[in-house]
């Protein structure tokens, strides 16, 4: 760790003894980052922040008096689409960041406009700093081949099931521990977790059998997954779909709201509905959503560690949509783009590492 410490100093130092200054005092550097202000991830932006404070500890062992100075746009966007709406009608009049945060899936278009700098150069000259980044991520923020962003964080998304709500459904311990294998498997399918959903409720163990968000979202394209779809052609780099898996998946979700697994009004509740209904009166035998949600649920049920937690429930993938199928889950990484407008470019890519 401290010779990687010694070799960022000595690397930093390079960099900043060939960067164009655009400050007014030559000794900073002004680094501007644009972030949305997000409560699941409140740290995004303050991440750079600290970044550059610790940047600033290189740079003082390097023995530069160069410094960083991190000037921060946090804006009240409602999504992150929304947001990049924003950031590149930015970019298009000059008044784009040296570094932003973005959803990955606006890593494509931010690349072909050219306001994303390519860091493979960056990234291979620098395995020492992303090394600790799991290889299937870079995926996320890719584009005809090359990494246009560098993931920020990831989450993944799953079924929760109530554990209570399958004992009393007849279940014991052993068959609720085993689910996850068989669902992994292709063993247990979308089918059969909609027919036990459907169960309970029919049973009047709870009044809804799976809750999932009301709005649009990445979450059914995990689902979609399941039936085979496969949304994106790598080589032609653009996105596409297929009719006999949408068509397939759809089949389901009339199967499944005709078991009284699914709400036919599940899209017209509020979060706060959802929410109560999943966690706090145990309403609903499973929850779809994302992994963020174990705080809600600890909280909610007053949890006390790991044990207690496996205890009350139980993560599921999404089951494969036939018998011996493949289940799917989904993560989506929030990233850091350096701007390939930057005049401080190779300094603003040391910062995002």
């Amino acid at each position: 760790m401290m010779n990687g410490k010694i070799a960022l100093s000595a690397m930093v130092a390079g960099v900043l003894f060939c960067t164009t200054f655009t400050s007014a005092a030559a000794e900073e550097v002004v680094i501007k980052v644009w972030a949305r202000a997000d409560r699941s991830g409140p740290l995004r932006a303050g991440n750079l922040v600290t970044a550059g404070d610790t940047l600033n500890k290189f740079l003082t062992a390097a023995g530069t008096d160069k410094r960083v100075k991190i000037e921060l746009n946090e804006t009240n966007a409602k999504g992150y689409d929304d947001d990049a709406l924003d950031l590149l009608k930015a970019f298009a009049v000059d008044k784009g960041p040296d570094i932003f945060v973005l959803a990955h899936e606006w890593t494509g278009a931010f690349a072909e406009a050219g306001y994303a700098l390519n860091l493979e150069d960056h990234i291979n000259k620098n395995p020492e700093l992303y090394g600790d980044i799991i290889g299937p991520l870079w995926q996320s923020v890719s584009y005809k081949g090359a990494r246009y962003a560098v993931p920020q964080d990831s989450e993944v998304r799953m079924y929760f099931l109530n554990n209570d709500k399958l004992r009393k459904l007849g279940k014991t311990d052993k068959e609720i521990a085993a689910l996850p294998a068989k669902v992994d498997a292709g063993e247990f399918t979308a089918y059969d977790l909609c027919d036990l959903a459907g169960q309970a409720v029919q049973k009047g163990v709870v009044k809804y059998g799976i809750l999932h968000r009301p709005n649009a979202g990445p979450d059914f394209q995990m689902l979609t997954e399941s039936f085979g779809l496969v949304p994106y052609d790598k080589e032609a780099a653009k996105l596409q779909a297929s009719k006999t898996a949408l068509k397939d998946f759809f089949t389901w979700v009339k199967y499944c709201v005709d078991k009284k697994a699914l709400s036919a009004t599940n899209t017209s509740m509020s979060w706060d509905a959802i929410e109560q209904a999943s966690f706090a009166k145990e309403e609903a035998l499973a929850f779809f959503h994302g992994v963020w949600r174990v705080t809600d649920q600890t909280k909610a049920w007053n949890l006390k560690g790991k044990d207690d937690y496996q205890r009350k429930i139980t993560w599921i993938n999404a089951p494969a949509g036939k018998k011996g199928g493949k289940p799917s889950n989904l993560s989506h990484p929030i990233a850091y783009a350096v701007s390939a407008k930057s005049k401080n470019k190779d300094l603003a890519a040391y910062i995002v590492a």
